[in-house]
């Protein structure tokens, strides 16, 4: 691994080099170690998918990490979103950076729920169903909550 550093020290632009660097910290587990050569490799290229899509994908594992042990994994989770963003927007097509950035969605509301729950007394908690305040309706449902209600469990509005 130090020789293949050695090397980008010299010409930091070796593509392969920093693939190598990346599968190694990827097989050993480190993800704060493919993120930090992500985002050298990053530094001389920008316009390479893998870089940016090995980045998104070591930020969310990171921030799952954090998550797990109490830490707010947010921030971590938006700057995965970005790199993702950018792997979609160099790569239309790429399935896995779309999939990667619906995990990060996911996750992203898994642990602002988690966080809204931990603090009860927030005006933005979560409430608890047949609570008597009121909750507020999406902005995306078009239906009134009269009629929601009336549809019942598993039937959709405007069906018979």
């Amino acid at each position: 691994m130090q020789a293949l550093r050695d090397v980008l020290k010299e010409d930091p632009s070796l593509e392969e080099a920093w693939q190598a660097v990346i599968h190694l910290a990827s097989r050993a587990g480190r993800m704060a170690e493919i993120e930090a050569a992500c985002t050298d490799a990053l530094a001389s290229d920008r316009g390479y998918v893998p870089f940016p899509m090995n980045r998104g994908t070591a930020r969310r594992n990171l921030a799952l990490g954090l998550d797990q042990t109490g830490k707010n994994p947010v921030p971590l989770l938006a700057s995965a979103r970005e790199d993702l963003r950018e792997v979609i927007r160099l790569m239309p097509t790429h399935a896995g950076a779309w999939r990667g950035r619906a995990s990060v969605h996911v996750n992203t509301g898994l642990a602002l729920t988690h966080a809204r729950r931990s603090n009860p007394l927030s005006p933005t908690s979560i409430r608890p169903w047949g609570s008597t305040l009121p909750l507020p309706r999406p902005a995306w449902s078009g239906a009134s909550p009269a009629a929601i209600s009336a549809t019942g469990p598993g039937r959709r509005l405007g069906r018979r």
